[in-house]
């Protein structure tokens, strides 16, 4: 049977989804747009440094900031 929780939790995941897919194809698109606006190499020496990093976490994290701050 059925319950009235059921049928809500059912319509906010549903709401949830269709609010969601727009933002995502959104971020999708300005991280595209962004890196576009970046020389390749950089592109492709970051995309290098996230990839190892995935692979083995004892590499060194590329989003940990390294330099001083002024």
């Amino acid at each position: 049977m059925t319950s009235l929780r059921d049928l809500y939790i059912g319509t906010r995941l549903l709401q949830q989804l269709q609010n969601t897919v727009p933002g995502r194809n959104k971020h999708i698109f300005e991280f595209f747009e962004f890196s576009d606006s970046l020389p390749a190499q950089t592109v492709l020496e970051w995309t290098e440094m996230v990839e190892q990093w995935e692979k083995d976490n004892r590499e060194t994290n590329p989003f940990v900031i390294t330099t001083r701050s002024a």
